[in-house]
């Protein structure tokens, strides 16, 4: 099946979309392709989607266990009814993430050492 994927040419940077992709088998089938061609599947982008958020996640963990690459994006959802829903949906989602990250507050705000590290003694009071 993941042979079907490459009957057209296919360049790095390429997106892969599947709309309803369960735990990701034809992802897992398509990157097993492309390595048996000398490609690196990190290579492209992938967009993995399924209605069951079970799946969804267990499609995420295959993700990373396939080495996919930076560029996946797992989403849960009705893509076959309204991709645009989701789209739009996914775009959210990733501004409020990254919102969240540039609100989150840091450890150590200075440059310099705080004043003992947990490796070390902690100087008596």
């Amino acid at each position: 099946m993941g042979d079907i994927l490459f009957s057209t040419d296919r360049r790095p940077g390429d997106l892969f979309l599947e709309a309803a992709a369960g735990t990701g088998t034809m992802a897992r089938a398509a990157a097993a392709t492309l390595r048996f061609f000398g490609t690196d599947p990190a290579e492209y982008r992938w967009w993995l989607n399924d209605l069951d958020p079970l799946n969804s996640a267990c499609c995420a963990v295959s993700a990373q266990l396939w080495r996919l690459g930076q560029h996946v994006t797992v989403s849960c959802g009705d893509a076959l009814n309204d991709p645009r829903l989701l789209e739009e949906a996914v775009r959210e989602r990733a501004e409020r993430a990254t919102a969240e990250q540039q609100a989150r507050p840091v450890l150590y705000p200075t440059t310099t050492r705080p004043p003992f590290w947990p490796w070390q003694s902690v100087p008596p009071s």
